[in-house]
């Protein structure tokens, strides 16, 4: 295995990390915004945790914010809770702050992008203008007869 696939590799296995974690973040922010949503609702002790372990797995069956936001605030307001989507999407946030700062729950930062272009295959020879390389090289003067 040479130096290229071996970094190669190395990226694969800390995005499947980074992706696992995040999971594991947003599982538990669901979780937390369950508990949050059960305590407003009234619900008794046995049944905020059975909601809040519902909620975190849906995100296996509805993946996506936008799923989970509608249907906290359908659910608070079918309770006679009037809850706009800005506040639930603001209680969503600090559940993922919360999240992560749980140990083992943080998120590692994506990697940077590249600083600069890959090398070209063949580089313009020092002493040339990019011009003369250019015609010299791509588009050459001389036709070949037929």
């Amino acid at each position: 295995m040479d130096a290229f696939e071996q970094r190669e590799d190395g990226y694969e296995k800390r995005f499947a990390i980074e992706e696992e974690k995040r999971f594991r973040a947003l599982a538990r922010r669901n979780s937390l915004l369950g508990g949050w949503a059960a305590s407003l609702i009234g619900l008794a002790h046995e049944d905020k945790e059975a909601y809040a372990r519902a909620l975190a797995e849906d995100l296996i069956d509805h993946p996506g914010d936008d799923a989970l936001a509608r249907r906290l605030r359908e659910e608070l307001n079918r309770a006679g809770i009037e809850m706009s989507d800005h506040r639930v999407r603001g209680k969503m946030a600090e559940a993922l702050a919360q999240a992560e700062a749980e140990p083992g729950g943080a998120v590692a930062p994506s990697p940077p992008a590249l600083t600069r272009a890959p090398r070209a295959i063949e580089l313009q020879p020092s002493g040339a203008t990019r011009a003369t390389w250019f015609r010299r090289k791509i588009a050459p003067t001389s036709t070949p007869s037929a």
